[in-house]
This record gives structure tokens, sequence and C-alpha cells, in this order.
């Protein structure tokens, strides 16, 4: 709460960068999945930032889409779990990357989140649409854990 004036003002803070990155370290998920065009032999790529939840713990993800100001809320009532996921590429690369850069990772999943940054850069240089750049980003999606 902030005084102003003697009155206080119900403005909630908002979360602490490196929390965010903490507990994206612990709960994060980086993510590329490739699939083929129903129809065709084209294959698609996706690019996402997940963290992912039990539906008890809604609030949290609420705040962390709030800090980020983008993405989405997704509830899977079968399962009791909800998502925060974020996938649209120019997104990833004006928001989610720079945060991660200026608020490193500090597990192994700092190894997976450079290689998913090279991984999102193709696909946003449209290089996923030549063979040679499918062939350069599935050989470093195998190396993401």
């Amino acid at each position: 709460m902030k005084i102003t004036n003697n009155i206080f003002e119900n403005k909630k803070p908002t979360l602490n960068p490196m929390w965010v990155t903490g507990f994206t370290d612990a709960e994060g998920s980086f993510i590329i999945s490739i699939s083929k065009r129903p129809g065709t032999n084209n294959l698609l790529f996706r690019a996402s930032f997940e963290i992912g939840l039990s539906t008890k713990d809604l609030a949290i993800l609420n705040e962390i889409r709030d800090f980020f100001k983008v993405g989405q809320i997704t509830e899977r009532k079968t399962k009791y779990t909800t998502s925060y996921t974020v996938s649209q590429i120019n997104t990833l690369k004006d928001v989610i990357i720079p945060h991660f850069k200026q608020y490193p990772l500090q597990t192994q999943k700092r190894i997976d989140f450079e290689i998913w940054t090279q991984i999102v850069n193709l696909i946003a240089e449209k290089e996923h649409l030549s063979e040679s750049g499918q062939i350069k980003i599935i050989s470093l999606k195998s190396g993401l854990n």
C-alpha cells in the first residue's frame, strides 16, 4: 500500500523481474514444436514461452501476464491445470527474450533459452521457409531439453 496525503491507495506492487526469472527457472518452458501442415508435406514451426500450474495458482499466472503485458491464460478444466502462454514471434522477440537477456536464468534452463532464442530468431527471419533453415532449426531443437 502506498500512502498519499494520508489516503491509502490499494495499488498492488508489480512483480520483481528477478522473481519472474526465478519462477520461470522452476516452472517455465521454452517450447519449439514442429508438425506437418494438414494435407501437405510442409512443416509448421511454432515457438512459445509457457508457465503451467495447478488451476489453484491462477492468480500468480495472471500477475505474470500483467507483468509482461502480453500472452494469454488457458484453463484446462479436465486436468485442473492452467497455462500462461506467449506464442507470437514478434512478442517473443520484443518482450520475452529481452527480459531473460536482462534478467538471466540461473539453471540449465538458461542453455535451453539460448538455443530457443536462436530458433525464434530464425523463424522471425523466415528461415523456416527454406529447407536449409528447417534443417538448422531441427538440428538446434535436438539440443533442447
